[in-house]
């Protein structure tokens, strides 16, 4: 087995050139990172560095943001469309479909990575979500006025072209605003040119996903089977923790941490992150 540095990779899936991070061992098992928003791959540079010395790691553009082709139609940033491409990017990667696959999913990343761990069922060794929910667990949330204070930016995304208007003409301060509430200290954020082409097309997430909303509360959702580690900062500026029937509801074998920190913790102490992600990985 050999260790290569990060490569950046694509392919057309679809008829959309999607894009990825990928290094690390080749061979080992697979460690597939999901961002969310406004990030973009490199967001998990500090996961990509501990864990490509034990694993395949990759990181994928999700749908419009860096290299990865920005689609004319709403539903290719929806969930299903993301999960689709997804699967293409790890085809890619293993196209034997034999390696074992460890998600991690923070943000909106977290909702792919709850869906793709759904459907790759047993190939799925572990799945850690970082300050993220499913898209059921989010639309339950709308009855909590708790969490409606908290995510009030997302009703602003559903305004048609003025949310793509702020980002062009405010992107930088408010990027570093979002970054702020979500206590991440000026030494720990991305520069902002790393993910000033993850802002307005990986929006239509937010917009997608509510058209969703209707199928995702009414579908029957099996519950994962393997491990899930939930980590959560307990000042999540954008989140309320999760509760214990929440995610009992979502898999049948759920750890929680409730750790100190905001809404980045793999960037606030991705140290400690990456130590809990590595046990349980062992696990």
């Amino acid at each position: 087995m050999t260790t290569s540095a990060f490569d950046l990779r694509e392919t057309t899936l679809r008829g959309l050139r999607t894009a990825w991070l990928q290094g690390g061992v080749e061979g080992g098992p697979i460690a597939l990172f999901l961002h969310g928003f406004p990030d973009a791959a490199g967001s998990w540079e500090a996961q990509l560095q501990h864990f490509a010395k034990t694993h395949t790691v990759v990181a994928p553009y999700m749908r419009g943001a860096g290299p990865s082709e920005r689609p004319s139609r709403l539903k290719r940033y929806g969930r299903d469309a993301a999960a689709l491409d997804i699967l293409g990017v790890l085809e890619a990667v293993d196209p034997s479909k034999q390696k074992d696959v460890y998600i991690v999913g923070h943000d909106l990343g977290a909702v792919h990575a709850w869906h793709v761990a759904d459907l790759l069922q047993k190939r799925v060794k572990g799945l850690a979500i970082i300050n993220g929910l499913t898209l059921g667990q989010m639309a339950r949330r709308w009855r909590r006025p708790k969490q409606l204070l908290k995510s009030w930016y997302i009703a602003a995304m559903q305004v048609p072209l003025l949310p793509e208007a702020l980002v062009a003409t405010f992107g930088r301060p408010l990027v570093a605003f979002a970054h702020a509430q979500g206590g991440l200290a000026p030494s720990r954020r991305p520069d902002f040119q790393a993910v000033r082409d993850a802002l307005a097309g990986p929006l239509n997430q937010y917009r997608a996903f509510l058209r969703e909303t209707p199928d995702a509360l009414a579908r029957d959702r099996r519950r994962l089977r393997c491990p899930v580690l939930v980590l959560w900062g307990k000042d999540d500026a954008f989140l309320v923790p999760p509760t214990r029937t929440e995610l009992e509801a979502e898999a049948t074998a759920v750890t929680v941490r409730i750790l100190p920190g905001n809404h980045w913790l793999h960037r606030e102490s991705p140290d400690k992150i990456n130590r809990l992600l590595g046990e349980f990985f062992a696990r």
